[in-house]
């Protein structure tokens, strides 16, 4: 089972979060697509204040897709925190994306995220169960 994570919204500031750092649950920061996200969260990039109130980041799907976003997922890897990209939903799987499933393993392996967010966990469950067996399967047979 999953461990529980509590999340932020990118729009309440990380500074304004003292009353709730003594939690023991890690914190993952969500990051929206819009440029002022994406510069709040360069900001606390440069000056090192991530790791101060968060174990991982959430940006957005469409902030990964836009040019270096794996960049920026090695550089928060780099720096010790995860990634989980939200929110993949099996209702509206992109163009370029053959089902949902193709979805999750397109962000997992080209942007190598450690995570997602989504609507349809019974589904995402599901297919990293397949995926778990199958290479579970191949092991044995080297």
């Amino acid at each position: 089972m999953a461990r529980p994570h509590k999340r932020y919204s990118v729009r309440k500031s990380p500074e304004c979060r003292d009353a709730e750092r003594g939690s023991k649950l890690p914190q993952v920061f969500l990051v929206g697509d819009s440029s002022e996200d994406e510069e709040l969260l360069y900001s606390l990039f440069r000056r090192k204040k991530i790791r101060v109130f968060a174990t991982g980041i959430g940006p957005s799907r469409k902030l990964l897709e836009k040019p270096g976003g794996v960049a920026l997922v090695k550089r928060l890897h780099d720096r010790g925190l995860v990634v989980h990209a939200y929110t993949l939903r099996a209702d509206r799987v992109r163009s370029e994306y053959a089902s949902h499933e193709a979805e999750i393993e397109a962000f997992l392996t080209r942007y190598a995220v450690d995570g997602v967010f989504t609507d349809y966990p019974d589904r995402s469950a599901k297919w990293l169960s397949r995926k778990r067996a199958i290479s579970t399967a191949k092991d044995r047979e080297q």
